[in-house]
Order: structure tokens, then C-alpha cells, then sequence
């Protein structure tokens, strides 16, 4: 099933939920970095939440999601965007020694975390906001953030299956009080989150109709939109180059004369760039004619 985000809103009870499955997305990731059960459920659980806190997104931002661990998986980075393009990467793609099991996702995350969100709109900062957390998990991360740094009324469970060798479902819930509700009613809504129930309901597979219900028992909600979600980086052969102007003439001109080659992997998709010496000298006589120019 092709990826995508559900946002609807009971207008009664001024509550908005986006349930948002990326299943094709982090299958995709996973391949892409070769990544062991860990790495590539916490992964899933980044590029999932990026969707999710980036429902609202307006056209052209994009936002970002880094947690830095101190447990051995060190950092998880995602993003979203307007148009519904996700990717992310983590900074080990295999823990050999944790893979076997899921039992040790102690030691993977470690005793604490920081988060760090950053909202931008073509290169432009628009917003940037972080917290630290102690005893992690990359929902409790991001819920904590959600209540710390936006101080929003909102709270979002997820759930990442992975099986035998790959990642099989991630779905996940984000709830919010809209402007006008009540907020004694939604501490209800957050404690069907924070006991579990939400998250049960996702393990087995509820349907979205079902999980209206069990936030809003009788309640109507109207769906205001879908998004289609795509794993899509923005890397290119043209950025490569760009990156290799602005490292500055010197250091170009001696990856021309004494490498004679540059190779680049894009830390988001895993694509390798391989330039020839050819292709580098017109790179660095591009760089010149600019510089004089």
C-alpha cells in the first residue's frame, strides 16, 4: 500500500487526527542502508514521526528531526516536506551485537536523548526548537518535544513492525486540541495514548474508522485531506558539483591534481556520485571563471 497521511477533524469536539502509514517509505529506507532491525525500526519511527509533526507543513517548508543519542545508535535524522517527500538516515546502519533481539533497545538509545526540530522554507530559518530526555524512546521523545518546545496540546503514538528480515507495517496517530475544545476532555484522549490502548490498537491493525472511534466514542470526523508520502531525496548530480564549489578553489584544485577522482554517497539515500578527473576539471574551471568573473 503506497504511502500517505489522513487528516481529519471532529469539528464537534475541536480535535484534529492524522493517521499516517509509511510502510513503503521505510521499506524503502531500510534497503537503501542496508540497515539491521534496530537501525532500521528506529528509522522508521523518525521518518514517521517527521510525517506525522510535519502534517501542516505550507508550501515549500520543510522540517527536519535529529535525536542524538548516547546509547550505541548515536543518531536518527528525518525529514518532511510540503509536498509529502520524506527521507532520513542513521548513523549506524547495523549493531551486530543487538540486531538478534529487540530486547536491547536499552543499549542502543542509552539513559538520555536530545531532539532537535528545524523548520525552513527554501534555505530560510523559520523555526527551530529542541529537549532533553531522559530514559528515551523516539515516541517519548517526540511527545515530550510536542509538550516542551511547541507546547502544544497534542500527543501521537506509533507503532513499527519488523519481521523475520524487514520492516512490515508503520502507522502511526497524531492527536490534537484545536482551538475551542476542551481541554479536561482531551487529558481523556491523551491518557487513551499514554495507557497503551492506542498503541494496541495499531499493533493490531485497526482500521482508521476504529481508531476515530476509540478518540472520539460516537464522535464524527471529517476527513480534510490525504497526502500521498514518497521517500524522495533532493540529491542530484548538479548539488554534488555545487558542494564541490563552494569546499573553494584550493582544496578543489587538489582533489583534481592528487585524487583524480571524488566519490560521494549521500548520507539520506545511500546514491554513490563518482566524478572523473575530467568532470572535476570542468568543475574547477567553472569554479574560476566565477571567482574572476
Amino acid at each position: 500500500m503506497p504511502s500517505n497521511l489522513i487528516h481529519a477533524i471532529n469539528n464537534e469536539e475541536h480535535i484534529a487526527v492524522v493517521i499516517a502509514d509509511v510502510t513503503e517509505i521505510c521499506q524503502e529506507a531500510e534497503t537503501r542502508h542496508f540497515a539491521g532491525r534496530i537501525p532500521a525500526t528506529a528509522m522508521a519511527k523518525a521518518l514517521l514521526a517527521a510525517a506525522l509533526i510535519g502534517h501542516s507543513l505550507k508550501d515549500h517548508e520543510r522540517q527536519s528531526l535529529q535525536i542524538n543519542f548516547n546509547g550505541k545508535l548515536k543518531t536518527v535524522f528525518a525529514e518532511a516536506d510540503s509536498e509529502g517527500r520524506v527521507r532520513g538516515f542513521v548513523q549506524d546502519n547495523a549493531l551486530p551485537d543487538m540486531d538478534a533481539t529487540m530486547a536491547r533497545w536499552t543499549a542502543a538509545l542509552g539513559t538520555e536523548s536530545q531532539l532537535a526540530v528545524v523548520r525552513s522554507r527554501e534555505g530560510k530559518l523559520l523555526y527551530n526548537g529542541s529537549v532533553h530526555v531522559e530514559s528515551p524512546t523516539i515516541t517519548r521523545d517526540v511527545n515530550q518535544y510536542l509538550h516542551e518546545s511547541e507546547q502544544l496540546y497534542a500527543v501521537l503514538e506509533m507503532n513499527a513492525q519488523y519481521k523475520d528480515q524487514g520492516i512490515t507495517k508503520v502507522r502511526g496517530v497524531f492527536a490534537q486540541l484545536l482551538p475551542g475544545g476542551d481541554e479536561k476532555h482531551f487529558a481523556k484522549v491523551k491518557a487513551l495514548f499514554d495507557d497503551g490502548e492506542v498503541f494496541e490498537q495499531l499493533a493490531h491493525g485497526a482500521s482508521n474508522e476504529e481508531l476515530y472511534q476509540l478518540i472520539s466514542p460516537g464522535g464524527k470526523f471529517v476527513q480534510k485531506a490525504i497526502k500521498p508520502l514518497t521517500f524522495t531525496c533532493q540529491c542530484s548530480r548538479e548539488r554534488v558539483r555545487g558542494m564541490l564549489k563552494a569546499i573553494g578553489i584550493p582544496s578543489l584544485r587538489e582533489i583534481v591534481e592528487e585524487d583524480k577522482r571524488s566519490e560521494i554517497t549521500c548520507h539520506f539515500c545511500n546514491a554513490t556520485y563518482v566524478l572523473e578527473l575530467p568532470e572535476l576539471e570542468e568543475i574547477l574551471a567553472e569554479a574560476e571563471s566565477e571567482k574572476s568573473a
